[in-house]
């Protein structure tokens, strides 16, 4: 019996751990255990031994990215914590970047982490940072323009539409709306796009778009494999229809 549970352990290990793509790697069984706090920790701790004993993986640098970023935006509560986290999900996006050029996968986590990283280290971080999330998040779109259904579309129009204009840095209204959409098209079933969407119309006063892009939102299916994602993207709508309606 303990044979037969040790090579269980062993097979889950290997479907997880070598996950061809992060559409794989979101909606694998194992990785599913990122749905809890706990879960994220054990998932932490294995990809941590692997990268031990295989430190020039792409899958494990890109996979233990996702992981640690997951860790520091979903769960982590004080602001050195997450920072931490991110940090580290940037050296192993990096890692995984420089292994393997051409892979999607850990140029979005290198865009992500980058992203979270220099929001929570302040303005002047955030300006010096979009240029490189702008880059990362671009080679995605020009190599899967439907990756991760419409999200790499909607984090550039962020970033265009948060950014300061010319000369001071890429802020562009025009490209910002038109990623986002695009991201519409490509994910008007992800409810992660109107998220993001929403940060958008807020920070360009446009309430009553909002008030629609957040129905729209609330109105979608829920997703099981992302559970942690959906439960927070629809707090975060939730609390964003409640202040538009004071």
């Amino acid at each position: 019996m303990r044979l037969v549970i040790l090579f269980f352990l062993f097979i889950i290990q290997f479907s997880f751990l070598f996950a061809n793509t992060t559409e794989e790697f979101l909606n694998n069984t194992n990785s599913m255990q990122r749905s809890t706090e706990e879960g994220n920790r054990r998932l932490i701790t294995l990809l941590s031994n692997e990268i031990v004993q295989n430190p020039e993986s792409y899958e494990l640098n890109w996979q233990f990215a996702a992981i640690l970023y997951f860790q520091g935006y979903y769960y982590e509560r004080a602001k050195e914590a997450r920072i931490t986290y991110f940090k580290r999900a940037i050296e192993h996006a990096e890692k995984a970047k420089s292994i393997n050029p051409d892979g999607i996968d850990g140029h979005y986590w290198l865009a992500v982490s980058y992203a979270s990283w220099s929001e929570e280290r302040g303005i002047l971080e955030s300006l010096y940072y979009v240029e490189k999330v702008v880059n990362e998040i671009s080679k995605v779109i020009n190599t899967n323009p439907k990756f991760l259904n419409g999200l790499p579309w909607i984090i550039r129009a962020k970033a265009y539409n948060f950014a300061p204009g010319w000369p001071i840095s890429l802020g562009n209204k025009e490209k910002s709306y038109e990623d986002a959409k695009m991201a519409l098209k490509i994910g008007e079933s992800n409810r992660l796009v109107y998220m993001l969407y929403t940060d958008i119309l807020l920070n360009d006063g446009k309430y009553q778009e909002c008030r629609e892009a957040i129905e729209k939102g609330l109105n979608l299916p829920f997703d099981e494999r992302l559970f942690r994602e959906e439960e927070h993207a629809i707090a975060d709508l939730k609390k964003k229809l409640k202040k538009l309606q004071k």
